[in-house]
């Protein structure tokens, strides 16, 4: 009698009537949810904008950006050497290639090269969030609309970030092309290693991202990032000549811009060393002594967390390690907090209970501290006497101390095994991850059910569950699952408790 009724109400769901009632329904809750997101994705767009035309772009408006569009007017309209306009103690810091990208500023007003900077950087936010979170958001099934406009709303509270877009500065253009390559690594693109190829020939600091690259053994991408930075280099060698000569022999080890590290907004740890013992500019021996150490351990944990199938916990540490190190780091430059933030979110939602709710305690306390201006507590360059106070000292290197942290103890929470360029193509695609040789669809309770006892002299049929590997690979069922086995494969099972 209940096999008869089914089979009366499948036939009436496949009759022409209730084929359009269901579709109907479909469309129209279809159309609901299109609707809530796109309302959302507006809402949250608005409330960005205001948070950002209160917070950074009325307070900070376009300081940097003139010092760029000065020192271009001077070398453009001027004929004088890029690297010798000054703004008081500030002047052009970037390598000639970064002239030459920055060049059509130089023919616009300060407000229109402001809105345009501003957009550029807006869209680059927009996109380095998505490379991000897209993982994450797979890995448990959000909806990746939602979560990429709450996170870019969020992100735009967090100083360094609303700081780049008042100051019409260029880190997020940076984190742009870094995180890009985060995301073609992962896809096993050919093209990996251009975007940091490019950042790194408009700043310094993104070398570091080739360094981990040779770490893990991604000859490609490294090789990929240096062609494209020597040729980036070139181009301004061609276009500026003496310049770039100026800037690789000189200008490189003498800039002016980092004549007073004592200042609260400087983030390096030569900012720790010069106000540990006030003086206005660290000393290089103590500067290097503490950096080496910082660069080597944070590139074996990036490099661990990279093999733990961890790669955006190891992007986040060689980006926190890169900013510790530079000469010279302000607020603006710590954009790589927005991918610690999600790293820890990640960590919190792979665990599980107690450990889940402290994990995500730390995420919102750190996400807390770096939407602060706590450093800025005792002023712009905090006098002696004040300094000489430990709650002071606590205060304005907290920026500081909470890298120095989060480069030791970050936790490298699984990636998920696909990004969105691999989604529906990734039989196709060899994945970049090393945890993830092979990720078949098998659930836990049916490896609950195998027999892994050899000793019993029973041999489970597995072929029904666990499709042939090639022989001789290693099998390894992580978690719970104890005991010899012998299924021909690789079986990889989501396991919170092996996160660090």
């Amino acid at each position: 009698m209940q096999k008869r009724q089914n089979d009366e109400g499948r036939h009436r769901m496949l009759s022409h009537g209730g084929c359009t009632r269901t579709l109907r329904r479909l469309w129209t809750v279809t159309s609901i949810r299109h609707s809530f997101a796109a309302a959302t994705i507006v809402v949250c767009v608005m409330l960005s904008t205001a948070w950002t035309l209160h917070s950074g772009l009325l307070t900070h408006y376009a300081y940097d950006l003139n010092i760029y569009r000065g020192a271009l007017q001077y070398w453009l309209f001027d004929g004088g050497a890029l690297y010798d306009f000054s703004t008081g103690p500030f002047s052009f810091v970037y390598p000639p290639f970064a002239a030459v990208l920055l060049s059509p500023l130089a023919f616009n007003s300060t407000g229109t090269a402001f809105i345009f900077v501003t957009e550029v950087s807006l869209c680059a936010l927009g996109a380095a969030t998505w490379f991000s979170i897209f993982p994450m958001a797979k890995k448990y099934s959000w909806n990746r609309l939602y979560v990429w406009a709450l996170a870019v709303t969020l992100s735009l509270a967090l100083t360094p970030i609303w700081i780049t877009i008042g100051l019409g500065q260029i880190n997020l253009i940076l984190l742009f092309f870094v995180l890009a390559d985060f995301t073609l690594l992962r896809a096993n693109s050919r093209f990996a290693g251009i975007g940091i190829g490019l950042a790194s020939a408009i700043k310094l600091t993104p070398l570091l991202f080739i360094v981990y690259l040779a770490a893990t053994r991604r000859w490609r991408a490294m090789f990929t990032a240096i062609g494209t930075g020597m040729a980036a280099t070139l181009i301004g060698f061609i276009i500026l000549p003496k310049d770039s000569w100026r800037y690789f022999t000189h200008e490189i080890f003498h800039a002016r811009n980092i004549n007073n590290m004592l200042r609260s907004v400087n983030n390096s740890l030569t900012g720790f060393i010069a106000r540990t013992l006030y003086e206005p500019v660290a000393p290089t021996v103590l500067w290097l002594a503490l950096s080496i150490p910082v660069v080597i351990f944070a590139l074996w944990r990036a490099r661990k967390a990279y093999l733990q199938g961890a790669d955006l916990a190891g992007f986040a540490i060689v980006g926190l390690a890169a900013a510790l190190v530079s000469p010279i780091t302000w607020i603006h430059h710590l954009v790589w907090v927005l991918p610690t933030v999600v790293v820890l979110v990640n960590a919190a939602m792979s665990s599980r209970g107690t450990r889940r709710w402290l994990r995500l305690s730390v995420a919102a306390g750190v996400f807390m501290l770096f939407s602060s201006s706590i450093t800025m507590r005792y002023g712009d360059t905090p006098s002696e006497e004040t300094l000489q106070q430990w709650r002071a000292v606590l205060l304005v290197n907290a920026y500081i101390i909470a890298m120095l942290l989060l480069v030791i103890f970050l936790p490298a929470a699984r990636d998920n095994s696909e990004t969105f360029l691999e989604e529906g193509n990734s039989g196709k695609q060899e994945s970049n991850d090393p945890a993830a040789e092979v990720n078949l669809p098998i659930s836990r309770a049916a490896i609950a059910n195998l027999d892994f006892n050899a000793a019993d002299g029973d041999s489970s049929d597995t072929s029904d569950l666990v499709p042939a590997l090639p022989a001789g690979t290693v099998t390894q069922i992580p978690g719970s699952v104890t005991g010899k086995q012998s299924l021909p494969g690789k079986v990889v099972v989501d396991d919170t408790k092996g996160d660090l």
